[in-house]
């Protein structure tokens, strides 16, 4: 892992943890703060990871990739979690806004409010999906299977090469470069689910 991704996801999880901290947060209902954490994970890694894209460069039309394209392909998550994208990422970008953080955070959040629908179509389409979201959901179902999510960090990267939606392809034989993965970003093992929750559970 270079030094500027590691400081890239060293700044990630502080902006978190500010927010998890913040007035805002507070003012989310029990059920949306159920998922806040992981959504503003997900936002802000695939941001990084797909368009190089910290918080404070976030626009209309990185949103609309990351909403509509990125997060529905790849998190292996239940509908549920889709339906409170929005509602999560509006409350993060006025947040963003009120922090000096972003511009136009507040408008923005306007922007992405008639979305849900189509969030929740893409992500709940196995056409859409990326091999790994696709083998951990079971192949078809919102429901995840479980003894897919079991099974070992080889077999998933035999099964898929992270990043490609679509269609599974053969990973790549060449030796991946090591990186520190966040404990709340996605697994490196490509199962869609969180570090914490996959090959870093039980890790400090």
């Amino acid at each position: 892992m270079t030094d500027e991704e590691a400081q890239f996801t060293d700044a990630a999880e502080e902006l978190v943890d500010r927010f998890l901290e913040s007035s805002a947060y507070a003012e989310l209902t029990e059920d949306l703060a159920s998922n806040a954490e992981d959504i503003v994970n997900d936002l802000l890694y695939y941001a990084e990871e797909e368009f190089s894209a910290g918080a404070e460069n976030l626009d209309e039309a990185t949103l609309r990739e990351l909403l509509l394209d990125v997060l529905p392909a790849e998190i292996a998550e239940e509908e549920d979690y889709f339906q409170k994208l929005v509602p999560v990422v509006q409350t993060f970008l006025t947040w963003l806004e009120a922090e000096d953080i972003l511009d136009n955070g507040a408008a923005m959040a306007k922007a992405i409010s008639g979305w849900t629908e189509k969030i929740v179509a893409n992500a709940g389409n196995p056409e859409n999906w990326a091999a790994a979201k696709a083998h951990a959901m079971g192949g078809g179902t919102w429901s995840l299977d479980i003894d897919a999510e079991e099974e070992d960090e080889e077999q998933f990267e035999r099964f898929t090469h992270r990043g490609e939606r679509g269609p599974a392809r053969a990973a790549s034989d060449a030796p991946a470069e090591k990186k520190r993965t966040g404990r709340n970003h996605p697994c490196p093992c490509g199962s869609g689910k969180k570090y914490k929750k996959c090959c870093g559970k039980g890790q400090a």
